[in-house]
């Protein structure tokens, strides 16, 4: 068991709440394998469809240096 944020979506939107997390609900695949993904701002908004759509592991960081 781990704290995690869990993000939902159902018929009336998204919702993001702290709960405690079976390790049965994550991903298939190494949780530690590409943690952190480093975008451009020019990435910023198919990234956060992306995410939105439950496509995207892990933390992402925006380089403000990076087009």
């Amino acid at each position: 068991m781990f704290k995690g944020v869990l993000i939902e979506k159902d018929q009336q939107g998204y919702r993001a709440d702290l709960k405690e997390l079976d390790d049965a609900v994550l991903m298939d695949g190494d949780t530690l394998e590409n943690v952190a993904t480093v975008i451009g701002l020019a990435q910023r908004c198919d990234t956060a469809q992306r995410l939105l759509d439950g496509q995207v592991r892990g933390r992402v960081e925006v380089n403000v240096n990076q087009f």
